[in-house]
């Protein structure tokens, strides 16, 4: 169930939730001490808690009133000692439960954000003994038992739940793992995904941005910048997907997607992107893309190349260049750049869908870099920093 409320238009989520929201990286302990402490951390102040005054206004909690809430938490972890966690669990929520207060969703995100070294887990691999680090991912539809669900449901059915909670969350985790957000705009455009690219996809890496078997893990993306080697487990659910995509069809569309997994089993970016679409579709049988209008659930190519094709790929009066570089261009315009003006690292993008889309066009190592410098002398495309490195390279 989704924890987000919506409190005078604005996102908020009940404090007791946050530990399930972290998936208990913030124990209720940990959650109660930085309400007596904000600024235990040493780095960004954790939120001030919130609750309604008489008039449904929110007012804000003074540090001091969490401090009895902090010596009841103390004082159960004796009583609890020896017994198992999912006691100690269940009685400190309780103790938080009835307090009705909240937190503003978007400065819990910043304090997120800016702690990583909390909400990251550490550990090693099974096989190669490597360590491993893996950024946690916040969660809006934790799992809860019955219990707290029917809380909730009671407590809080008066305020409206915000679906689109989640997308600066999701923004951020994506780039955590790509070194940018996906562009799902491009992806939701496509109705012939490879499983492999879809799997991907799922499990929040970029197939774009990350082709092979290496993502960015938690650095800023970089053409020069070879990634991290995807874990082992993580590698086999992307394996293990991908075959259980390709045994269904060979080709998907994000509809598709979360049409046969279930939207509860698909990234929020995805489902976002094409919400509209199955609204869409739902009223009227049918809905297009912003890309090249195509029915949803009909395949208008014969293969992913299909997606773009236009006459000039089969014109046999143009030269291999002069498709490379109508490709080049094609992928400008489905990526929303202007021609001369292409934004910082972009050009690694523009390449890698080129190869994936043209792969007979862009069938070498050096096709791509070869038909963009002379495309570049050609003033078909510049990069929007094209004048300063130019002038910084006759230096």
């Amino acid at each position: 169930m989704n924890v987000v409320v919506k409190i005078e238009g604005r996102d908020a989520l009940p404090i007791w939730v946050l530990p399930f929201v972290t998936g208990w990286a913030l124990s209720p302990d940990m959650l109660i001490y930085r309400l007596v402490k904000p600024y235990h951390d040493g780095t960004t102040p954790f939120p001030t808690a919130f609750n309604l005054d008489t008039n449904n206004t929110p007012s804000s909690i003074p540090s001091a009133q969490w401090y009895e809430i902090n010596n009841l938490i103390e004082k159960l972890q004796n009583e609890v000692k020896g017994q198992p966690k999912t006691e100690w669990r269940k009685r400190s929520i309780e103790i938080i439960k009835p307090l009705k207060a909240y937190v503003w969703l978007d400065e819990f995100n910043n304090w997120f954000e800016w702690s990583p070294e909390i909400f990251t887990r550490h550990g090693k691999d099974e096989i190669t003994d490597e360590p491993i680090t893996e950024p946690i991912e916040l969660c809006f539809n934790p799992i809860m038992n019955t219990e707290d669900t029917r809380y909730l449901k009671r407590e809080y059915n008066s305020l409206p739940v915000s679906n689109a909670a989640a997308n600066g969350v999701t923004k951020w985790r994506e780039s955590i793992t790509n070194g940018s957000p996906i562009d799902w705009d491009y992806w939701k455009g496509l109705s012939n995904i490879t499983p492999i690219q879809a799997a991907k996809l799922i499990y929040g890496i970029d197939p774009i941005r990350w082709p092979d078997d290496r993502y960015a893990a938690n650095k800023p993306y970089d053409a020069k910048y070879n990634g991290e080697k995807i874990d082992r487990e993580l590698s086999q659910k992307i394996q293990g997907l991908e075959q259980e995509l390709d045994n269904h069809s060979p080709k998907w569309s994000l509809v598709d997607l979360v049409g046969f997994l279930g939207k509860d089993d698909t990234p929020f970016g995805m489902w976002q992107a094409i919400e509209e679409q199955v609204i869409n579709q739902a009223k009227f049988g049918k809905t297009e893309t912003n890309a090249d209008a195509v029915t949803v659930g009909k395949d208008d190519s014969a293969d992913r190349q299909g997606d773009i094709e236009t006459d000039w790929q089969n014109d046999t009066n143009l030269l291999k260049l002069e498709k490379q570089h109508k490709a080049i261009l094609e992928v400008i315009k489905i990526k929303k750049f202007e021609p001369m003006r292409i934004p910082d690292g972009e050009q690694g993008t523009i390449e890698n869908i080129c190869r994936l889309d043209y792969p007979l066009l862009f069938d070498k190592e050096s096709s791509f870099s070869t038909a963009w410098k002379k495309g570049r002398k050609l003033d078909l495309f510049k990069m929007a920093n094209h004048a300063s490195f130019a002038k910084r390279g006759k230096q």
